[in-house]
């Protein structure tokens, strides 16, 4: 193999890890998500159509409340999608001040990122497709941190799973139930690696043709 062509094969190569950097934080305390960052959240809705035998078992109403530790300029954009990415409706979010308590213990501060999407019944069907009647990994909420960085979960003695519901999951049936958090990642595209690594491919030609020349 040539020079030029071993140096872009190693240039590819280290690139791999930044472009592809998801981290699994569900069983973690606390995770710390960075501006630009994104939070991928699965979760579930099979109980909706169990407590509401009769009724379609697609719900029109799916709600999010994620707790964090309080902090200034947080601001998200999310989306609300099937697994396969094919269908992606926008989910409006407030980042709000609050309070956390547990049992006896003394309430603390915490910010609390929440949320509601309500859907038609075609749609959720197209949503949730055959994976409705899984138990945590039907659909997924995708999240874009645009303000600064976010601290996601409650703090010790409790996971970040812990800190991420869906309440609020609703339609046509009576019962309204809470939605069944499966895994949880924050990751970072970091499209600016590929920008990188292909201008520094473009230099390297641009060099070895003047080098030609000059030979």
């Amino acid at each position: 193999m040539q020079p030029f062509a071993r140096l872009c094969a190693l240039l590819f190569a280290a690139s791999i890890p930044l472009a592809a950097n998801a981290i699994d934080v569900t069983a973690e305390t606390l995770a710390y998500v960075s501006p630009g960052d994104e939070i991928e959240i699965l979760f579930g809705v099979w109980n909706y159509g169990r407590n509401n035998p009769g009724d379609s078992p697609y719900p029109t109403e799916i709600g999010l409340e994620i707790i964090g530790q309080p902090g200034t300029g947080s601001l998200f954009e999310g989306w609300l999608e099937s697994l396969d990415g094919t269908v992606s409706i926008p989910f409006s979010l407030l980042v709000t001040p609050g309070s956390f308590a547990a049992g006896g213990d003394p309430p603390i501060d915490v910010a609390v990122i929440s949320g509601t999407v309500v859907i038609s019944e075609a749609t959720s069907e197209l949503l949730f497709g055959a994976n409705i009647g899984s138990y945590n990994d039907a659909a997924r909420i995708r999240l874009l941190n645009l303000g600064d960085g976010f601290t996601l979960g409650i703090g010790p003695g409790y996971t970040v799973r812990n800190a991420v519901s869906e309440p609020g999951i609703g339609g046509d049936g009576a019962v309204h139930t809470a939605g069944l958090t499966g895994q949880i990642l924050v990751s970072n595209p970091e499209p600016s690696t590929w920008l990188t690594l292909g201008g520094a491919i473009a230099l390297l030609g641009i060099l070895r043709r003047r080098r030609r020349r000059v030979s």
